[in-house]
């Protein structure tokens, strides 16, 4: 699990190792996310390197090893 940008300061840390039972999907574990955040999430998120659209989106079922990254969503002009 890797955090970036305003996800990092809020939850203290850079990455860490989640562990959820078989058959787990991004949706799990965003649902944990939301649960430490105290708040939902918005953002973008990357599977092995891949945007969950161009996947199965939160629906995507989580590997032993694989590894997500959480973008918050970003404002600009």
């Amino acid at each position: 699990m890797e955090y970036f940008a305003s996800m990092r300061d809020k939850l203290g840390v850079k990455e860490e190792i989640m562990e959820l039972p078989d058959g787990s999907s991004v949706e799990d574990l965003i649902e944990r996310v939301k649960e430490r955040l105290g708040e939902s999430f918005e953002g973008r998120v990357l599977v092995n390197g891949k945007s969950v659209e161009s996947l199965k989106g939160f629906k995507t079922e989580l590997k032993d090893g694989d590894v997500v990254s959480l973008f918050p969503p970003i404002a600009g002009g």
